[in-house]
Formats: structure tokens, C-alpha cells, sequence
């Protein structure tokens, strides 16, 4: 699995196949280690950037599309960065510090947002995290992977930010478990 190309590794995935993802986090683990670099000695612990980033991967690899003009690893690499970002953000937002200003010219290319892959491979995938998850942790990472704050989660699912914060971190700690063994 170790050589074959990314996009044969994201159909493995998508199909199923957890081991290609483990082989992508393999892969891409020095850009990972490179950007989380970048953040370290901001508002965030290394491990704390380290599990943000494999969500930007876990992103990047549900959403990317070979018709979208770029090659994976760019666009894994902008995901991972504006995971990170997202993340410094939140917490200085919650700090009540203004808005890093490195932040706003560290994004480089459109919104990974914008590319949507088949209603098939997204059922795939939820089904994969759902085997993982509880509903509970599933609920809080969907809406975090939105962008949502703690506090809007929390609102939202009609639960304490205590449970939000703690469902959160079992849903990373699950899939950095799951996805991240080789």
C-alpha cells in the first residue's frame, strides 16, 4: 500500500480500507510535523496542534476531488494549515485576545470548503467515523469540523461545554488511535 499513488490510497480509503489512511498519516507525517512547527509556542500545546492537524488531513482526504486542479498534498497541506489556524483562533478568541494577524496571510489558496465529493463516498465515510465514535462524539466533530465554537456546540446539542470539550477530545484521541497505527 506503501507505494501506491494518493490518489489510489484515497479510493482505498474511501472504500473502507482504514490501512490507506494510516499509510496517507504516514506519508504526510513530516508536512504534518512541518506546520504544526509553524504554530508551535502560539496559544496551543504540540499535541493539541499535532491532533488538530491529522483532523485537517481527515479532512482533506474526505473532501479532496482530482478535478479540482490541485494535487492532494497542496491541498492537504492548505486544510492542515487552516485547521491549525482555525484552532489558534478559537482559542484566542476564547482567551479574549484579538485575532493573530499572521493568520490572515498565512492562507494561500480558495477554500478547501468549496470542494464537495459524491453523496456515496460521504456515506462511506460517515459510517467509518460512526463505527468509531459515539453519537455524541460524532455530533461534536461534525459541528467542530464546521467551525463551530465549544459554546455553539454545546448550545446547539443541548449539552454542557464540559461535555463538548471531553467528547472532543475522546473523538481525536479515537481516531488518531484508529487512523494513526500502521
Amino acid at each position: 500500500m506503501d507505494r501506491l499513488p494518493d490518489e489510489e490510497l484515497l479510493l482505498c480509503f474511501r472504500s473502507g480500507n482504514e490501512q490507506a489512511f494510516s499509510t496517507l498519516v504516514q506519508r504526510y507525517l513530516p508536512m504534518l510535523k512541518g506546520e504544526v512547527a509553524h504554530f508551535c509556542g502560539q496559544t496551543l500545546e504540540a499535541e493539541d496542534l499535532s491532533q488538530e492537524a491529522l483532523l485537517g488531513l481527515l479532512a482533506a482526504a474526505k473532501t479532496y476531488r482530482t478535478d479540482g486542479g490541485a494535487a492532494f498534498s497542496t491541498y492537504a497541506r492548505t486544510c492542515v494549515r487552516r485547521k491549525l489556524i482555525d484552532a489558534v483562533r478559537r482559542v484566542a478568541k476564547q482567551d479574549g485576545q484579538e485575532d493573530p494577524a499572521w493568520t490572515l496571510s498565512s492562507i494561500e489558496e480558495a477554500d478547501p470548503a468549496d470542494l464537495f465529493f459524491s453523496k456515496e463516498e460521504t456515506k462511506a465515510f460517515e459510517k467509518r467515523l460512526r463505527a468509531v465514535l459515539t453519537n455524541l462524539e460524532y455530533q461534536v466533530l461534525m459541528r467542530y469540523l464546521s467551525a463551530s465554537s465549544h459554546d455553539e456546540i454545546a448550545r446547539s446539542l443541548g449539552v454542557s461545554r464540559k461535555s463538548v470539550d471531553n467528547a472532543l477530545w475522546r473523538a481525536k484521541r479515537k481516531l488518531a488511535t484508529a487512523f494513526m497505527t500502521v
